[in-house]
């Protein structure tokens, strides 16, 4: 018997079965990967100084008119720096 041609399958039925076995897996690594895209920018916190004690509390300082030149005192400090500025 004579080897026939395989018949070629149409595009419409891949595009189907692609849509069925893999897209699924498709859209949910790309929801994966922006949930840790959001996550990792929005929902964590940004890096935080390790000068302070968590149960100090601070007050932000400005030195200067340029506002990233900043120091971060404890009140304490602050209130007697701040006493000492104005009695000048």
């Amino acid at each position: 018997m004579a080897r026939l041609r395989p018949i070629p399958t149409p595009f419409s039925r891949r595009w189907r079965e692609f849509k069925i076995e893999y897209l699924p897996f498709v859209a949910f690594g790309v929801s994966v990967l922006a949930a840790a895209v959001l996550w990792r920018e929005f929902a964590l916190p940004r890096q935080v100084s390790e000068t302070n004690k968590p149960d100090q509390a601070s007050t932000l300082q400005l030195n200067s008119s340029d506002a990233s030149v900043a120091t971060v005192v404890p009140i304490s400090l602050a209130a007697t720096n701040s006493a000492s500025l104005l009695s000048d």
